[in-house]
């Protein structure tokens, strides 16, 4: 695996599995999913279609238009992401690609509303120098493969249960336990097939809180591996065989880790760049409280102060990381700085989603309201900002 695809790897992980699944609400599967053709001459991938709420996909393995030139000044195409939702009159389909190393941008492309059965074409990714996608909505009937084995990494990481779950694609739904003294932040779960990587998450908490406690357990649902099969009726995805779900890395609240090391460092850098992005966010926050302009201004204000906060990591950031893992590969860090850039555009983004939900639930906000939202919020990140 290259150090781009590695990276790529990375911010999926960090930005896509946030969110502990056991916090989910379970809905009843739609059977529905998008088979997208992302790449020519391959065959499908696929991505359920969900009830309720708008979820997606990045791909970042695409063709590129042979004759397209990137425009002067421009940010190039990393990943084209796809997201779904089930609407009344059929699935509507939104089309966007993120743009620069960092997925720093996203740009729209086009939406569309589909119904089972019909294929369309994304013509417009042509005008970003991107193959055109073909998308078509199916309905996948449940299949049932040998059950997976679990495997751990981590001495502390135990399994409780496992057991095939109710969704659209076939996936596993596993109950961990941490026998440990300490608690776990995070651990890193991958899927592997014939003992090679096929899908890979890194559960954790949002703002730095406690995954499993000593003697807690931990739910979580996870894909099982699966490829596009050649049917009377088109392609159909197939289970493959020989599978495992296996904890790599479990990564305690004082900085030490079982298992390999790689998502330990990876972990850390950006959790770094979280917390120094987080540090200057809360003197934005102060500085707004204090302010005596309007409310619509001051937030305004406060998101544009934001939103400009430099994303670059400097070589003492590097060095903080390697002191604590001075064993780490000559691979790894040359890739760190990019990672500690990464947790930093995590923090940022997550901030300006604060914002952006305060702007449109308190778009009325009197000076007060707007004032007790930014204390109150500051309070909160000072918080967040200790747990880091």
């Amino acid at each position: 695996m290259t150090s781009a695809k590695r990276l790529l790897w990375f911010l999926l992980a960090v930005f896509v599995f946030t969110t502990p699944v056991a916090a989910q609400q379970n809905t009843e599967p739609t059977r529905l999913a998008l088979a997208v053709q992302y790449y020519p001459k391959t065959a499908p991938a696929y991505q359920p279609v969900a009830l309720g709420s708008r979820r997606g996909a990045w791909y970042a393995r695409f063709g590129q238009v042979s004759d397209w030139v990137q425009p002067a000044n421009s940010l190039p195409v990393h990943a084209v992401n796809i997201e779904s939702e089930v609407a009344e009159d059929g699935v509507r389909v939104w089309v966007s690609v993120y743009l620069g190393n960092l997925l720093e941008k996203e740009q729209s492309v086009s939406s569309y509303m589909l119904h089972e059965g019909e294929k369309i074409t994304v013509r417009e990714l042509a005008q970003v120098g991107v193959v055109p996608f073909e998308i078509t909505l199916v309905r996948l009937s449940p299949e049932v493969g040998n059950a997976p084995r679990f495997a751990s990494k981590s001495p502390s990481i135990e399994i409780v249960t496992m057991q095939p779950d109710n969704t659209t694609l076939p996936s596993y739904r596993v109950v961990v336990r941490n026998v440990s003294s300490k608690n776990v932040v995070a651990m890193r779960v991958d899927v592997l097939q014939d003992g090679r990587m096929h899908l890979s998450s890194l559960p954790r908490r949002r703002e730095g809180e406690t995954l499993i406690a000593p003697s807690g357990t931990y739910e979580f649902a996870t894909p099982i591996a699966t490829r596009s099969a050649s049917t009377p009726g088109g392609f159909a995805p197939v289970i493959l065989p020989n599978q495992t779900i296996e904890i790599t890395t479990a990564i305690f609240d004082d900085a030490s880790f079982e298992g390999e090391s790689e998502p330990a460092v990876s972990f850390a850098a950006t959790q770094l760049g979280r917390k120094r992005h987080l540090a200057k966010v809360l003197e934005l926050f102060q500085a707004a409280a204090a302010n005596d302009a309007p409310s619509e201004t001051t937030i305004s204000s406060l998101s544009d102060a934001v939103n400009s906060l430099a994303l670059e990591a400097d070589s003492a950031a590097v060095k903080e990381v390697l002191s604590r893992f001075p064993k780490t590969s000559s691979e790894m860090q040359q890739r760190l700085q990019r990672t500690i850039e990464v947790g930093m555009k995590g923090m940022r983004d997550d901030v300006l989603k604060d914002i952006r939900e305060f702007q449109i639930h308190q778009r009325h906000a009197d000076a007060g309201r707007t004032r007790d939202w930014l204390n109150s919020t500051t309070d909160r990140y000072r918080l967040w900002l200790a747990r880091l």
